[in-house]
Order: structure tokens, then C-alpha cells, then sequence
């Protein structure tokens, strides 16, 4: 699969915004439903301290990612046919704090900020495992661990037979350009002693090999 920013001036999400879109389709997953609203998404954000509540911009900031979620084109190949997905099909930007009352003649087009779009929902989004809420607040306010632990767990939840996942691969993953093998597996042991405390039967699921870290499926509990 390869990613598009459509919108002229809008790059594509990374950092925080990559992990607002995970927060999203976990938040999607759990209720079944496609549409995320504009304070649902501030409320995710602040909950994992990745936006400053004190600032009077925190909202415009919050706007300013949804943005960029909405400008994204997913390209798929699949054998020899291929299509575009677009990740977003409906949005509205605007704040209740913003917005005009009604007897000035304005109000929300849609009750929702985004609604993302039936085939990512159906399709892309259909093997996606959601993360609790109690393990999204574990790690608040480290995007890198966030990222670690739902790779491993996500791996730990589909996977069917025993397999590993070499340190090269979780570190080039993270964009992590330590070459010191020790540190990065420190980090590693630091994601699932945290896992331990709000997944407690997770961590089960993983042993650190020479190779890499190997996962055991296990009949992990999906918490809710």
C-alpha cells in the first residue's frame, strides 16, 4: 500500500497525527460506527497528553490534523489489480466554540468532524484489533512506545502460528537510528512491563530471542 496527500499544501500525517488516526480507528472499531466527532478526537488527544490543553490554539491544532487525516488517498495493489481508497468521504471542520448560533443563519453540516469512508471502514479497517482505552493511557504522552506496543500487540492478537520479529525490523519501523542492540531491547522490556500492568495476560505472548522478539499465540483476552 502506498499513502497521498490530495490536498494541495497538506502533507501527509506523521507523529501525533499518525497516532490520532490509530486512536480514531480504534474508536471506530469499538463502536462500530464511522464517525468520529470533533470533541471525541480533542478528548482522545488530551487524554494521552499528545495536545496542550492550557493553549488557546488547541483546538485549531486538533483542526489542523483532521485536516490532514481528510487529505489522505490509500493506493492498494492487490496481485495484479489495484485501487485507491480514500480514508475520509465526509467533513466538517467547524467548533461548537466557532460556530454562529442557528438564528444567525448558521449551524454544523454534519453532526460528526469526519466520517471515514466505507471501503477503509469495510475493507482496510476489517482486520483492525482496538486498543483499550486503559492500555491507550498506559502509554499517553510517548508516541515512540505507543507505536511499539500496539505493532506487538497487534501481532500477538492475528498471528497463528509462532513467529518473531527481528530487532532490525521493530527498530527501522519506529524510524529508531540507535545501532546501540541493547538500549532498543531496554525499550522493548520497558513497553511490556507496562503492558503487564494494564494487559497483565499480553506480555505472555512475547520472549526476547537472539533474533528478535518472538511471539507465542496466545488466547489473548480483547479487552474492552
Amino acid at each position: 500500500m502506498s499513502f497521498a496527500a490530495t490536498r494541495k499544501g497538506v502533507s501527509l500525517p506523521f507523529g501525533n497525527d499518525a497516532v490520532l488516526l490509530d486512536l480514531l480507528c480504534s474508536e471506530a472499531r469499538r463502536k462500530k460506527d464511522r464517525e468520529i466527532t470533533f470533541d471525541r478526537a480533542k478528548e482522545l488527544l488530551e487524554m494521552l497528553e499528545l495536545e496542550d490543553t492550557t493553549s488557546g490554539r488547541s483546538y485549531q491544532r486538533v483542526r489542523e490534523r483532521l485536516v490532514r487525516l481528510a487529505s489522505v488517498v490509500i493506493s492498494v495493489s492487490r496481485a495484479q489489480a489495484g485501487f485507491n481508497v480514500r480514508l475520509v468521504d465526509s467533513w466538517d471542520f467547524s467548533t461548537n466554540k466557532e460556530a454562529k448560533t442557528e438564528s444567525q443563519g448558521a449551524k454544523r453540516l454534519f453532526p460528526y468532524a469526519i466520517r471515514f469512508s466505507q471501503e477503509f471502514f469495510e475493507d482496510l479497517m476489517s482486520y483492525y484489533v482496538p486498543i483499550p482505552e486503559k492500555v491507550l493511557v498506559a502509554f499517553k504522552s510517548n508516541p515512540t512506545e505507543y507505536h511499539l506496543m500496539k505493532r506487538i500487540t497487534h501481532r500477538a492478537l492475528v498471528a497463528r502460528s509462532e513467529s518473531v520479529i527481528p530487532w532490525d525490523e521493530l527498530r527501522e519501523e519506529l524510524g529508531n537510528r540507535d545501532s546501540n542492540a541493547s538500549r532498543f531491547k531496554g525499550d522493548v522490556r520497558k513497553v511490556l512491563q507496562k503492558l503487564a500492568l494494564a494487559w497483565m495476560d499480553m506480555p505472555l505472548s512475547f520472549t526476547e530471542g537472539k533474533l528478535g522478539l518472538e511471539v507465542h499465540p496466545k488466547q489473548v483476552k480483547v479487552l474492552p
